[in-house]
């Protein structure tokens, strides 16, 4: 079976992103991965990509951008 990994662009979401929908996401599909852009938040979202990021370290990557390069500019990066 093959494995997709989705990219998603993350700007100050530390108070909106439904975490625990996320994880239980995560746990009913194995074959999903993320890669998770940090687009120059200057909230907590850094802080809380990473402990996502601690909780399944083979299936997310965290990538944080300094500045904020809009939408288009973060997936490019994760693509990157």
């Amino acid at each position: 079976m093959n494995s997709i990994c989705i990219i998603i662009p993350f700007y100050n979401e530390a108070n909106r992103f439904p975490v625990d929908e996320f994880l239980e996401f995560l746990q009913k599909d194995p074959e999903t991965s993320f890669c998770l852009v940090n687009d120059g938040s200057t909230d907590d979202t850094g802080k809380m990509l990473e402990s996502l990021r601690k909780k399944y370290p083979g299936r997310i990557l965290v990538t944080s951008l300094i500045e904020n390069t809009g939408k288009a500019g973060a997936v490019q990066a994760g693509m990157n």
